[in-house]
């Protein structure tokens, strides 16, 4: 009887880390994606600031 229990918490144990490497894989994928989004952003960032910004005329 021990040594079934023993399987069944193996082969859980086993699942569980398939689950836990497939969530590593999407996290890396977001990260690298975030990482895509925050160099863009940088790149847009400087031409943004260099356009002349016009305060609006006050109406009398």
């Amino acid at each position: 009887m021990e040594v079934e229990f023993m399987g069944q918490e193996e082969e859980k144990m086993e699942k569980l880390v398939e689950k836990i490497d497939d969530l590593l894989v999407v996290l890396k994928r977001v990260a690298d994606d975030l990482k895509q989004v925050s160099g863009s952003l940088k790149s847009l960032a400087p031409s943004q600031t260099s356009q002349p910004s016009t305060a609006p005329t006050p109406v009398e």
